[in-house]
Order: C-alpha cells, then sequence, then structure tokens
C-alpha cells in the first residue's frame, strides 16, 4: 500500500469532499450511502435501484468517483441493484491509499466488497481505469462474474508513450494543465460547465499520477469466459482501439466489440448499448 497521500494539501481534500457532498445531494434517484471495510481499507458505495433486481457494479475511471455516473444512473437504476463504488486510492469518499496493482490486491479489495454486499455474482461495468479494475477482478475470480462490460478499458495493450508523457507534465501545471488533459479525454464532445469544472478541480488538487496500467497475460484474459462488451472510440487519445479489439477476440470466446468512428476515450452515449447487452439473455 502507498502511503504517498493523493491529495496536494489538507485544504484541497476538505473543498473536494466538501464538494463531493453538495453534488452527491443532487444525486437524481433514492439511494443509500455505505461504507463497508475491506482488508485495504473503507469504501463508499451509492445504492440505488430495486432492491429485487439483479446486481450491477459500476467502476468508475481514473482521477475520478462514482459521482461520474449520475447523468446515466436512472437508466440504470430502472433495470438493476446499482453499486456505485468509489474505487480506492481514487479521490473520492473511500480510503485514498492506493494497493499495488500487480499481484492479486485489487482482486481481493472487490471481493471483500461483494462480500460486504452479501452479493455471491454480479455484473459488471467499467469505464477506463474502472475497465482495469472489473478486469481485474474478472480474472481474479471468474466465476462470481455474470457479464462484463468495458468502456475503454485499459490494460489490454499499453498505454500511447505520448499520452503517458504528456499526461505526466500536464498533471505538474496545476489547473491549466488539468484543464488540458480533460479537453483532451472529452474530445469535442460537449461537456456540462458544472461537470468539467469538478473535473478540472480534481485533476488540479491530486499529485501527479502514472497513468500506465499493468496489462494482463494472455493466461489472465483467457479466464473471461463470461459474455464481455467491449466499447471503444476510434479516435481514443490514450489506446489504439484497434488493437485492443484485436487482442480481445483472440482471446475471449464470448466476446462483442463496437467501436465508434468519432469516439474518443468518454463514450458517454454508450449507456443504452450497455443496458441491451446486460439485459440480452
Amino acid at each position: 500500500m502507498r502511503n504517498i497521500s493523493l491529495y496536494k494539501s489538507a485544504a484541497g481534500e476538505k473543498m473536494l469532499m466538501s464538494l463531493y457532498d453538495k453534488m452527491m445531494s443532487t444525486w437524481p434517484v433514492p439511494c443509500r450511502q455505505l461504507q463497508v471495510d475491506t482488508r485495504y481499507g473503507n469504501t463508499f458505495i451509492i445504492e440505488s435501484g430495486q432492491e429485487s433486481a439483479k446486481p450491477l457494479i459500476l467502476l468508475h475511471g481514473s482521477c475520478s468517483n462514482a459521482l461520474s455516473w449520475m447523468a446515466d444512473i436512472s437508466r440504470y437504476c430502472h433495470h438493476f441493484r446499482v453499486y456505485a463504488v468509489d474505487i480506492i486510492g481514487e479521490p473520492g469518499k473511500s480510503f485514498s491509499g492506493k494497493p499495488e496493482a500487480n499481484g492479486v490486491a485489487f482482486g481481493e479489495w472487490m471481493e471483500d466488497v461483494l462480500n460486504s454486499l452479501k452479493i455471491d455474482r454480479t455484473m459488471m461495468a467499467g469505464m477506463s481505469y474502472g475497465g482495469w479494475t472489473a478486469l481485474k477482478f474478472a480474472t481474479y475470480r471468474p466465476e462470481r462474474v455474470e457479464k462484463l462490460a468495458l468502456i475503454t478499458p485499459c490494460g489490454i495493450i499499453p498505454i500511447k508513450k505520448y499520452f503517458a508523457c504528456r499526461d505526466r507534465l500536464y498533471m505538474k501545471m496545476g489547473k491549466w494543465g488539468a484543464r488540458k488533459i480533460n479537453r483532451i479525454l472529452f474530445g469535442n464532445l460537449p461537456v456540462p460547465a458544472d461537470v468539467i469544472n469538478y473535473m478540472d478541480l480534481v485533476m488540479s488538487n491530486i499529485r501527479s499520477r502514472n497513468a500506465s496500467m499493468l496489462v494482463f497475460s494472455d493466461e489472465e484474459l483467457k479466464r473471461l469466459t463470461m459474455p464481455t462488451l467491449l466499447l471503444g472510440g476510434l479516435k481514443d487519445p490514450i489506446q489504439n482501439i484497434v488493437k485492443v479489439v484485436a487482442r480481445m477476440n483472440k482471446l475471449l470466446p464470448c466476446l462483442t466489440a463496437k467501436t465508434y468512428a468519432k469516439g474518443g476515450h468518454i463514450l458517454p452515449y454508450s449507456t443504452k448499448e450497455i443496458i441491451a447487452f446486460l439485459l440480452d439473455q
């Protein structure tokens, strides 16, 4: 577990947590806010939807938190009991210490989360780093994942070196650098001002992080025998989605892949596609 604080200052952390609470008060559906214990620290979860519905775990991207699902949570809650999880080591309400990416730490963490929620088997959806986190658990305990939906997931091929270098540089440039990174990720997509402003504040108040994720081995990916959806944008600045799809097609027996010609790394219009896949019998 890394001991270096995620936040640049205590004041910055306090400000972001206060803003989190303010935004949480506008969560568009009835919910419960949970804190569960794991062997890697406390984990914050926003629980929404009908109690009798099938469970769905939502995992956000890097330098973000469960609030990133706010625009789509109403649609997910029509069909599932949804658990939007703040990934540990990220700027949310979970423990801010980050386990090592290699080994089984993230798999054990998610296993503890599911055990605390009394969920034996679940569907999972993750975007970017959240996709990597979902993959980490699905390769660790494949029998506990019914279906897997991955939005531009990291960990299938190496991140583009050019983006990784630029990301590290911009993260050192405060608000200006944070704004540049977020504009690159969203591309030409229209983004509500309050959303982008919040993301800019998060990025400018946390320490520079290594953008690279460990790439999964062939042996690990071959464990993914559950139905899996892969969505990606051909204009993704972080990775070559064509190569991502090619490798996954080679190794996964039950893969459905779709690419968007004008899509970048963030695909806010993919919710309908994900729900249809998760509901398909």
